[in-house]
């Protein structure tokens, strides 16, 4: 800011530098902006800035707010209306710093100044626009030497912020303010790439680049580290050694740390040792569509979905539109003495991996081998609530399976019905009962009979 006001000073009008380094406030906007967009944003400020005197000088050529008096309470309002107006560009805009302070400071120390007549609102303005573009110019001499540099720094510091976390004492244990500043560094250091951390529509290579894959890294590592909630002084040191070499004004992009790519593979050469997990991914990214960029797209915290045309509202119908169709319904009616079982999961299972004996679906604690069935089938079947059964099953290959020994409940169903829990029930499935139309196993549709158990012990 003193460059543009040096010559004045040294010419002895000092009452008049104060403008050309009201320009130059300029240079606080679009900090750790790319180059490219950080001239747009500065011409914007310049612009703005320039506005806010000439806007000022010309209101105290007037009103002549020293006088006192009618002057003084217009540019007292006039103050006023300029830092809402100013909030609301800056918010608009998501100008971040001081950005409204200054547009109404410049303002109201144009709207105290010595304007007199509009040769001095001219020479103010001239003044205050030679400022900003010097500082313009001066902010982007570097886009010449490290055209890269800001996004580097401001990857350097998401990195550091993340290291301070993760240090022992760091906050990785829950303390919100070192959270809540990593948090901020990781968004800073995406939008100074112009990227978004949830991005998920994007071309490949798009990411390929030493900074965003640091950058989706501390992403990774911070929503890792919330879940986890353990120090990890390790990573925060090479973290820190990271940032150091992101820093180094080498004009060419420093490479990542090798212990840094192990913890995320995506950052590794595609020529290096891979898990068999990345590998297999790589081949299914090739072949299925839907799945392009998987190794990266698996690990978003969010995940990602998979394209499903008819979610979108495209239908892949000879008409384009959705077609709808109607079947009869097939006799399912059993016999008299028959009950139609189907074989369901637990509350505390996926597929057949069990990991407790309640099912909170159902009020059902510490109990698998069971049948549910509906009060009035027990009734007619001399069954009682919570005594042992014999469920046989023909299938239709003409043999016969059992279970013996289950424990039959009351439940909430129609009659004719009942189920139990897979695997448990699956040994009534036979060979020959499988659908013909999908060829998978009647797991919902099982014939079954039951009857008071002989054994009188249960299979439990």
């Amino acid at each position: 800011m003193a460059l543009p006001a040096s010559a004045l000073v040294f010419s002895g009008r000092t009452a008049l530098a104060v403008y050309p380094m009201l320009g130059a406030f300029t240079t606080t906007f679009g900090r750790n902006l790319p180059y490219r967009r950080s001239a747009r944003v500065l011409a914007a400020a310049a612009v703005a800035m320039t506005m806010c005197v000439v806007c000022g000088a010309a209101l105290a050529a007037l009103t002549d707010p020293r006088a006192g008096g009618f002057g003084t309470v217009v540019v007292i309002a006039a103050m006023a209306v300029t830092a809402g107006l100013a909030k609301f560009l800056c918010d608009a805009t998501r100008l971040s710093g001081l950005g409204a302070v200054l547009m109404l400071f410049s303002f109201a120390v144009a709207a105290n100044g010595p304007a007199v007549s509009l040769g001095d609102v001219l020479a103010q303005t001239g003044l205050a626009a030679t400022g900003a573009v010097t500082a313009w110019g001066l902010a982007l001499v570097g886009w010449a030497v490290h055209p890269d540099r800001p996004q580097r720094l401001a990857v350097a510091v998401a990195l550091r912020e993340l290291a301070g976390l993760l240090e022992p004492g760091g906050g990785a244990d829950g303390t919100r303010h070192t959270r809540h500043r990593a948090t901020a560094a990781v968004l800073q250091a995406y939008q100074s790439l112009g990227l978004s951390p949830l991005t998920t529509g994007r071309q490949r290579g798009e990411r390929s680049t030493t900074c965003v894959l640091l950058a989706d890294l501390a992403w990774s590592l911070l929503i890792t580290s919330a879940r986890r909630q353990t120090p990890d002084a390790t990573t925060a040191r090479y973290l820190h050694a990271q940032a150091r070499l992101l820093t180094l004004r080498y004009r060419r992009l420093p490479s990542l740390l090798p212990q840094l790519t192990s913890l995320y593979p995506l950052c590794g050469d595609a020529a290096t040792a891979r898990p068999a997990e990345a590998r297999i991914r790589d081949t299914m990214a090739q072949a299925l569509d839907g799945f392009e960029d998987f190794n990266r797209r698996v690990r978003l915290p969010l995940g990602f979905r998979i394209k499903q045309p008819a979610r979108e509202l495209v239908f892949l119908t000879p008409s384009g539109r959705a077609e709808f169709s109607a079947a009869a319904l097939p006799d399912v009616v059993p016999q008299d003495d028959m009950l139609v079982l189907q074989t369901m999961r637990s509350h505390d299972q996926w597929n057949t991996t069990i990991y407790s004996d309640d099912d909170r679906y159902r009020g059902i604690k510490n109990l698998r081998t069971l049948v549910l069935m509906n009060r009035a089938d027990m009734r007619s079947r001399g069954i009682t609530p919570g005594s042992l059964v014999d469920i046989t099953a023909t299938s239709k290959d003409g043999s016969k399976r059992s279970l013996t020994g289950y424990r039959a409940l009351s439940y909430d169903m129609p009659r004719g019905c009942a189920a139990g829990y897979m695997p448990e029930m699956n040994a009534l499935i036979g060979a020959a009962d499988y659908s013909t139309q999908s060829a998978q196993p009647l797991m919902k549709n099982v014939k079954v009979r039951v009857a008071p158990s002989d054994s009188g012990t249960s299979s439990a």
